[in-house]
């Protein structure tokens, strides 16, 4: 998402920022730096879970994160929001889902906001397929579905899409994936 930031410490007021959004705890965002290279921003929703000994009785707490790759600081967490406050405003019909969800959602639109994308074309989409088919993620599914979109549209030729299809999953599987038909697709991304 390229948005224009006024809340990161590292970009310049209206500057473009890169924000990737993730579900998980941040260690692994981290831990990849070539990945990060591409990424200006990150926004967290980290669970914890603990389980008291003895008892096994279970409690949780997410909190959000937003971290400034690029000055290498975190921006924002927010206050946690626990399993007990939830429990506890359930008894008494208090809400505490909606003050957490728009305290995060006021800093995120104070701090950012989305802008358009840069016009693309079928040169620079064929030029971004060949970086996507050498780059090496977790996932191939973002990438694969950038591919796909851009085949679909018309920017990318059969032989590129297919090409950089097969690079991307080192596999000889870019027919089916990029011209097959929604169950041959299947077939093949299931097997990954």
């Amino acid at each position: 998402m390229n948005v224009a930031s006024a809340g990161v410490p590292s970009c310049q007021g209206s500057e473009a920022v890169s924000i990737r959004v993730t579900c998980g705890g941040c260690q692994k965002t981290f831990a990849a730096p070539e990945e990060a290279a591409e990424i200006d921003v990150v926004v967290m929703f980290p669970f914890t879970r603990q389980i008291a000994p003895g008892s096994g009785r279970q409690s949780g707490k997410l909190t959000v994160r937003v971290a400034d790759l690029r000055g290498k600081a975190e921006i924002f967490n927010s206050d946690p929001l626990t399993t007990a406050d939830i429990a506890a405003a359930n008894r008494t019909g208090r809400d505490v889902v909606t003050p957490f969800v728009d305290k995060t959602l006021d800093y995120l639109e104070k701090s950012f906001a989305v802008q358009d994308m840069p016009t693309l074309t079928p040169a620079l989409a064929a030029k971004r397929a060949e970086a996507l088919a050498t780059s090496e993620k977790d996932s191939p599914l973002p990438a694969l579905a950038e591919l796909r979109y851009y085949h679909a549209i018309g920017w990318l030729d059969d032989e590129t899409a297919t090409r950089c299809c097969d690079a991307l999953m080192g596999t000889s599987t870019g027919d089916s994936i990029m011209l097959g038909d929604e169950e041959a697709r299947r077939t093949v991304l299931e097997k990954q």
